[in-house]
């Protein structure tokens, strides 16, 4: 089939189909030699693999969905609703860039991706006073449904995006307003204000603004820790709200631009130096216990390649940013993706969820579970892919 889709109606005659695309001279009345022969099938199917290569950003996606990943299956867990809206989004990103699956040389529907994942949470998040119950996460649905509106006009997706938004309205909060635009700013505010280490850049993973938790700062409530993949999440979003600044007042643009060029810039400083990723406990590299994590480095990736492409960088900065991603990048394919037998990707060394109703100690941090082909890290690798190949393409 693969000789079929490049030879047309010469399909069945190699001789004809390899002349036409690599002309050579042929001896004994246009016969091919054997040995030219198998050349021939050899450089057709290399023609074939060249004319559509799958990048990884496509092929991981495919893994995924092949899994019936990103998914609701019975009662959502907390965790629920930040995966199917993580890989929600990694899938828009695809479409944004490639357009269609074909392009990519993908084998899944996309679009029918979206539709199913939606369609499987939509029943738990129409009460905007019951989605206040779950995590913050559940925002990240967000974008699909906004997205399957669009395509599809469904009434369903309208009252979900309605019930969500109304939910950010009833959303308890801290006394300092903690979880529009102002609020997108807030939010990144109080997160830099409280989290924010003086020696090393980096933000801890959170804050406590009782100071009543046990691991809390007593002057900023601030945990102890640098966790990685909460470090990515906050650096992601200081990209993507940049990218939503020609709608901001430019103060405010500007002022996101700065907390990104420092976090950049603390970020980079971080990167393990042998194999340019970062550490799960990132103000104790190389402790014992400690490990390269690859669901957070894989974020860092591609928030600093995002970054640099869309020019919010200084150039020196930009020029390690692309440098560092790029290192972390080829650690990530040689160290963390398994490729399988029966054609799909596998993701590992990705850890399962830290959470701040714990001790938040070091040694809670590097004694979490890992979890293989979690989306969190499968999501964040299609993310991180998808930049490297803009850049290849670019370049």
């Amino acid at each position: 089939m693969e000789l079929e889709a490049n030879c047309g109606n010469d399909r069945h005659d190699v001789n004809t189909c390899f002349a036409r695309r690599f002309p050579i001279s042929y001896s004994n009345a246009g016969k091919m030699h054997p040995i030219y022969r198998r050349l021939a099938m050899v450089a057709l199917i290399a023609h074939h693999v060249a004319a559509c290569s799958r990048p990884y950003s496509a092929w991981m996606a495919d893994s995924v969905i092949a899994r019936g990943q990103g998914l609701v299956q019975g009662s959502p867990s907390p965790s629920t609703y930040l995966q199917v809206g993580f890989f929600q989004s990694a899938i828009l990103r695809l479409i944004d860039h490639y357009r269609t699956p074909k392009a990519a040389c993908a084998e899944s529907d996309w679009e029918e991706y979206l539709q199913t994942s939606t369609n499987s949470i939509i029943l738990y998040l129409l009460n905007a006073s019951q989605d206040t119950s779950y995590p913050l996460d559940r925002l990240s649905t967000g974008p699909g449904f906004l997205h399957q509106y669009e395509q599809l006009h469904m009434d369903a997706s309208s009252k979900c995006l309605h019930s969500l938004r109304e939910s950010i309205n009833l959303q308890p909060r801290n006394m300092l307003g903690g979880i529009v635009l102002d609020d997108i700013i807030l939010q990144l505010d109080l997160l830099w204000t409280h989290c924010r280490q003086n020696d090393t850049g980096l933000l801890v993973h959170g804050y406590d603004e009782s100071k009543n938790a046990s691991w809390a700062n007593p002057i900023t409530g601030a945990s102890p820790i640098v966790w990685d993949r909460s470090l990515g999440w906050y650096l992601m979003a200081l990209v993507d709200s940049l990218e939503l600044s020609l709608s901001f007042p430019p103060h405010l643009a500007h002022y996101l631009r700065q907390r990104l060029v420092q976090l950049a810039d603390s970020v980079i400083t971080a990167a393990d130096l042998t194999t340019g990723c970062w550490w799960q406990v990132m103000n104790h590299p190389g402790q014992v216990g400690n490990y390269i994590e690859s669901s957070g480095s894989a974020m860092f990736t591609s928030a600093l390649y995002k970054a640099a492409r869309l020019g919010y960088l200084p150039a020196k900065l930009a020029r390690k940013a692309r440098h560092t991603a790029g290192r972390c990048y080829s650690n990530l394919v040689d160290s963390f993706l398994v490729r399988n037998q029966n054609g799909t990707l596998e993701y590992n060394g990705t850890v399962s969820v830290c959470s701040l109703s714990s001790s938040a100690s070091y040694e809670y941090y590097v004694s979490q579970p890992l979890l293989y082909n979690s989306v969190h890290g499968t999501a964040a690798f299609v993310l991180a892919s998808l930049e490297q190949e803009m850049l290849d393409q670019s370049s």
